[in-house]
């Protein structure tokens, strides 16, 4: 499927490989096995899947990129990061 917009959840969002997505994300924990594009936001974790094709800026407080994902963009990781 695809979608385009903003999405707020507190709970986790899983994008799955056959999905495309243009949005800006506001989520507790991220999982990217598709092609997105735009800001990411997590309050705990976002992991980018081998088969992920992500371009945007992503702030969480862990990040999880797997052999094979492909990322543009610019990244602030860590506890004290600003959400």
């Amino acid at each position: 499927g695809q979608l385009n917009g903003e999405i707020s959840t507190a709970g986790r969002l899983h994008v799955t490989k056959e999905a495309r997505m243009d949005a800006k994300v506001d989520a507790g924990s991220i999982v990217i096995e598709g092609n997105v594009k735009g800001d990411l936001n997590a309050g705990e974790k976002i992991e980018l899947k081998n088969s992920a094709q992500y371009e945007g800026n992503l702030t969480a407080s862990k990040l999880v990129v797997e052999e094979g994902a492909r990322f543009v963009g610019q990244v602030s990781v860590g506890p004290d990061v600003p959400k």
